[in-house]
């Protein structure tokens, strides 16, 4: 699968990565006590090679300061796995930290792969699918990581696929000059995506 950044093809590899924060300390008896604020994002490294260099380095510095969105990537054997169609959706209301989500699948058919990345059509927060999903019966049930972050009441969308898009912002901390290769090909280095939470 070829996924595209601003236009231009993302090189492989690229690295997604979870960031939650977690909290570790070791009491005096060595016990080890840990804490989290279950907070976590996705966080996209990547870098690509263009023959748009000023367009490229403008959308960049632009991405620093507002949110944009484009198709999460989905690792390669998701891809090949998921044979899901049709539209997927709530069956329930479920409130935030929901780990387990009933779905309606009475017009969708195929697995979605344990490891899909996934949204709901009401926020923008990105999952990844805990277990495959079977979407032969009328209902299944899906298991997410994390737990939902906003409330997602009944008869709302699952997007899978390329329907699932991620919200971010461009790392700040990277942003960083366009190189010339070989005076035809253009690296703005590596892009850093931050998921917007």
């Amino acid at each position: 699968m070829t996924y595209y950044y601003n236009g231009s093809k993302i090189q492989t590899p690229y690295t997604i990565t979870s960031n939650e924060p977690i909290w570790s300390t070791t009491t005096v008896s060595m016990k080890e006590i840990r804490a989290s604020q279950n907070a976590q994002r996705w966080e996209l490294d990547f870098e690509i090679i263009t023959k748009e260099a000023s367009s490229i380095f403008l959308q960049g510095i632009k991405e620093v300061k507002s949110t944009t969105t484009m198709i999460m990537p989905q690792f390669p054997e998701v891809v090949e796995n998921t044979t899901a169609t049709g539209t997927i959706t709530t069956s329930s209301g479920n409130s935030a930290g929901a780990t387990s989500i009933d779905l309606d699948t009475s017009v969708a058919s195929g697995i979605i792969s344990s490891g899909s990345f996934i949204k709901f059509d009401n926020h923008s927060k990105v999952y990844l699918v805990d277990g495959d999903v079977d979407l032969s019966g009328a209902t299944a049930t899906l298991n997410i990581y994390p737990g939902l972050r906003a409330p997602v009441v009944i008869d709302r969308e699952l997007e899978y696929g390329d329907d699932c898009t991620i919200s971010y912002k461009k790392d700040a901390t990277n942003v960083s000059g366009v190189t010339f290769t070989s005076g035809i090909l253009v690296s703005p280095g590596n892009i850093r995506l931050i998921e917007a939470v």
